[in-house]
């Protein structure tokens, strides 16, 4: 739904006069969203849909209101992954008519993200052998 919703007011932007599913002109409620990163080809992700790498030149048009900008993508939703790079999600208001610059700092976390994804493989892995275990010790029974 997100995806669609992007998508359309992509074209909005595009399209002068395009209309939004409920009949509304989309021209008076888009705004634009222009991501920074501290590092170039950092990918960017807008409420979960994956935008590109930076550096982005041109502003992204966007239906006004609350959206979550970031680096991390749509499977790191666990929150205790989003308290630990504080940086990596920003959640910001898009006002109609409007451009927000987002930067979002990846350098730093760079390091802490890599930490994590090796936590994760590591505990998916202890998860899956102890299962296995188990399973095997249950068998024999």
């Amino acid at each position: 739904m997100k995806k669609c919703l992007i998508f359309l007011t992509f074209l909005s932007a595009v399209l002068p006069g395009a209309v939004h599913p409920d009949g509304d002109i989309l021209n008076n409620q888009i705004g634009y969203v222009l991501p920074e990163s501290d590092s170039t080809g950092t990918p960017i992700f807008i409420d979960g849909v994956y935008i590109g790498k930076t550096p982005i030149t041109q502003p992204i048009p966007i239906e006004n209101g609350i959206h979550e900008i970031s680096y991390l993508p749509p499977n790191f939703e666990i929150p205790s992954i989003k308290d630990r790079l504080p940086e990596a999600v920003k959640r910001v208001y898009i006002p109609a008519n409007d451009t927000v610059n987002v930067v979002l700092i990846y350098d730093i976390h760079r390091a802490e993200f890599k930490r994590i994804r090796q936590e994760q493989v590591v505990t998916y892995i202890t998860g899956f052998s102890i299962t296995c275990v188990v399973l095997y010790l249950m068998w024999m029974i």
